[in-house]
């Protein structure tokens, strides 16, 4: 039993310790090398560059999830928002849940 107390402190100090950042850090290459791929798009448009943003974010672990409390109304746009991303393994999308929780996040 006094294990089982450890493992839950442990998870807790890992998810608060950086999954979400680790997504922010990923969405902000993403935005990044779809901005140096289509320099002459705006990607808030819904063009290339959103679905370049997509497609990295994808390629990364994560995927869009509109059912965000955080995540902008449905629109385009949306896929521009590194809070309308979540990861895509079970065990990560659980962590991503709890750390945004505990920071007091819409998750």
């Amino acid at each position: 039993m006094r294990h089982k107390g450890r493992a839950i402190v442990l998870l807790f100090a890992l998810c608060v310790s950086g999954c979400f950042a680790d997504q922010q850090r990923q969405f902000q290459r993403c935005r990044l090398d779809a901005m140096k791929a289509y320099p002459n798009d705006d990607i808030a448009a819904g063009n290339r560059g959103s679905d370049y943003v997509q497609a990295c974010m994808g390629a990364a672990g994560y995927e869009i999830i509109v059912s965000e409390p955080s995540c902008p109304a449905p629109s385009r746009e949306r896929f521009l928002a590194e809070a309308c991303y979540a990861p895509m393994a079970r065990s990560a999308r659980w962590a991503h849940d709890i750390e945004m929780w505990f920071r007091g996040l819409p998750h």
